[in-house]
């Protein structure tokens, strides 16, 4: 029940977005647009549904599985079937997953199933009688889920509560031989934060922010001892832009800095010809408010013309205003929203 109250923050997008990262949207997968944009995928993906574009993969229709369909799961690799069925390779290994049924292995001579074994099922937890006879723990649950027997609950005692959230769930749950999913379930029943969540809570030092789009990100991981993900992934929280070579011959000028605030980020980014995330990164470092601040663009009978003649994002360069603020105008005046893609 716990963790069923618990409710998942938020991510919020910070990315400042440019008319040229906008056009891209739609125009090819969100993981693929990411990469050039050196962005993650759910920032893409949150940033083309707000603003209503179709993705270019669109997902395909749930597929209906008939009992002749999960007949074949198993008895070919998850390809085949797939291939057999014509639908998508991760459907057939999804659904084969769902029921327990064991991936198939070429050459393997079936599991019989003695009297001995089968009695088993249910007197302990799945994978303490895969253990005992030296199978999979899967074929062990995919057999007792065909005799339709209940699994065994696990009676936790104290010194295996003590063991909860003293390290990854996977870990715990190798020690006390139970399930990943049976370690992370009683996790959230006493409320306990994950080892990964309490390791990072302070982790983040000063000093060690410091140190991202210093170096590449793989260098960056290696020195502080964590998975490259872990470090890319603070580091476009952060509106830091990846390390490159020419960053070294890249210093920040007093006259640089004076631009700061100035004019919209991305057009000083423009100019001074460098990446948005450095721009904006650098005047927030410097506490430089961002150009919207200083004032509010007042809207004049010619800057209302442009909304029904140009793309939204067109506007908003001319007008050296935000899209937000192009959409807002529109939707007070009663201007059908028009693509921005044209």
């Amino acid at each position: 029940m716990g963790h069923s109250q618990k409710q998942r923050k938020k991510r919020v997008s910070t990315i400042a977005w440019t008319a040229s990262g906008i056009r891209l949207l739609g125009t090819a997968p969100d993981a693929e647009i990411a990469k050039r944009l050196d962005l993650e995928p759910w920032n893409v993906r949150r940033k083309r549904e707000e603003m209503g574009i179709t993705s270019a993969r669109p997902r395909a229709s749930p597929v209906r599985w008939t009992s002749a369909m999960r007949r074949l799961l198993g008895t070919a690799s998850d390809s085949v079937v797939a291939r057999r069925l014509a639908i998508g390779h991760d459907v057939v290994t999804r659904e084969r997953t769902r029921r327990g049924i064991p991936s198939f292995i070429p050459h393997r001579a079936p599991l019989r199933w003695t009297p001995a074994m089968v009695r088993s099922l249910g007197q302990d937890t799945d994978r303490a009688i895969a253990k005992r006879w030296g199978i999979a723990d899967i074929r062990v649950r995919w057999k007792r889920r065909q005799l339709g027997i209940p699994s065994t609950r696990v009676r936790w005692t104290t010194r295996m509560d003590r063991l909860v959230g003293t390290a990854p769930d996977a870990v715990v749950a190798a020690k006390l031989g139970l399930t990943h999913g049976c370690v992370k379930l009683r996790r959230y029943a006493l409320g306990v934060t994950s080892h990964r969540k309490r390791f990072f809570e302070g982790f983040w030092t000063t000093r060690r922010l410091s140190l991202l789009g210093t170096a590449t990100d793989e260098v960056v991981a290696q020195r502080l001892g964590v998975s490259v993900t872990t470090v890319r992934r603070t580091r476009v929280a952060k509106c830091l832009p990846p390390f490159r070579q020419q960053q070294l011959r890249s210093r920040w000028t007093a006259a640089m800095d004076a631009l700061l605030g100035t004019a919209s980020d991305q057009r000083i980014a423009k100019r001074l010809r460098m990446t948005i995330g450095r721009v904006i990164y650098r005047r927030k470092h410097l506490g430089i408010p961002p150009w919207q601040a200083y004032r509010r663009h007042v809207w004049t009978e010619h800057d209302d013309a442009l909304l029904e003649r140009y793309p939204d994002a067109e506007v908003a360069t001319r007008l050296d205003i935000s899209r937000t603020d192009v959409l807002r105008r529109k939707r007070r005046l009663g201007i059908s929203m028009i693509s921005s893609r044209k």
